[in-house]
């Protein structure tokens, strides 16, 4: 076959519409492709000449607007405040979990505001609505400044013993608080450090049980008479444990150790870890009350 010869296609493999754009518009025209959306919307395209492109060239249907997420993370320093801006956002898709471990052990209640939309026990799961859970208010509870200034001072047990302070390091912090303690009378409590600094350059001599069963440490100080002072079995304290919420009623029990002369003295707490409990079950149920919700005890993960 010669330069100049040409083969040209068998006629019945070219649809007889014309040749060049036009050709392509008209074939475009014939198929009219229309496309139909989940939402029951009919997309039908066309041919543009402006560009010489196929376009959307009209949407059938109802016009649905884009959903609406509202991607907000409030943080309260107190229930009171939480429950506000709850119950003024708030829906059916609102839900309240409580934590106390949640932050480092501080305790931790988290509305999510756009949870999953409620539904009846006897629905269907593909009619729960999924939430995408961006719209959170949460409370973590602040340790009320009574509580971490006690817990502070606790004697603290290691494999090592109990580690306990200096005698003039508690008596110091047992005047400055003590407006805390319950029993024995503020008044005694005080007494009993007066004593303590009385006899602070005399040497322990012995420990004596009182006729009460109380007990008492004997000091002796050169030239002066043998001094007796009652020791404290508990302290009974009572403040919140928590900023905002109401007291409560914790027990420590009183340490001291002489060793050399010199006495070393502490405190550790009786069965706090249920006070606490109970304290942040009653804030917890406080913040549910003042806003309708039921909580849910546990961590949540939300991503």
């Amino acid at each position: 076959m010669s330069d100049d010869e040409k083969t040209e296609p068998h006629p019945s493999a070219v649809p007889n519409h014309g040749g060049g754009i036009d050709a392509i518009r008209r074939l475009v025209e014939d198929a009219s492709p229309v496309l139909t959306t989940a939402d029951g919307r009919e997309i039908i395209y066309g041919w543009d000449p402006e560009n010489g492109k196929t376009n959307v060239v009209q949407i059938s249907g109802p016009k649905i607007a884009a959903p609406y997420y509202c991607q907000l993370a409030h943080e309260f320093h107190d229930g009171d405040s939480l429950a506000a801006y709850v119950n003024r956002m708030q829906d059916t898709r609102a839900r309240m979990f409580a934590d106390i471990d949640g932050d480092g052990g501080k305790g931790r209640v988290l509305v999510i505001l756009d949870h999953d939309d409620a539904f009846e026990p006897e629905d269907s799961v593909d009619k729960v609505r999924p939430e995408r859970r961006l719209h959170r208010a949460g409370w973590t509870m602040r340790p009320s400044e009574e509580w971490l200034a006690w817990n502070a001072m606790e004697a603290k047990r290691s494999r090592a013993g109990i580690t306990l302070h200096d005698q003039t390091d508690l008596l110091v912090f047992l005047e400055e608080r003590a407006s805390d303690i319950t029993s024995p009378k503020s008044a005694e409590v005080i007494d009993f450090v007066r004593d303590f600094e009385a006899v602070q350059e005399a040497t322990y001599k012995k420990r004596i049980t009182l006729d009460n069963g109380d007990v008492a440490l004997q000091f002796e100080e050169e030239s002066k008479p043998l001094r007796e002072i009652p020791i404290p079995r508990q302290l009974t304290l009572e403040f919140p444990l928590y900023e905002g919420e109401e007291a409560v009623t914790l027990l420590a029990n009183f340490r001291w150790r002489a060793s050399g002369g010199a006495v070393s003295m502490g405190f550790e707490w009786h069965r706090v870890q249920p006070v606490r409990e109970a304290a942040f079950r009653a804030a917890v149920a406080r913040a549910a009350e003042n806003t309708g919700l039921v909580p849910h005890y546990g961590s949540v993960e939300v991503g």
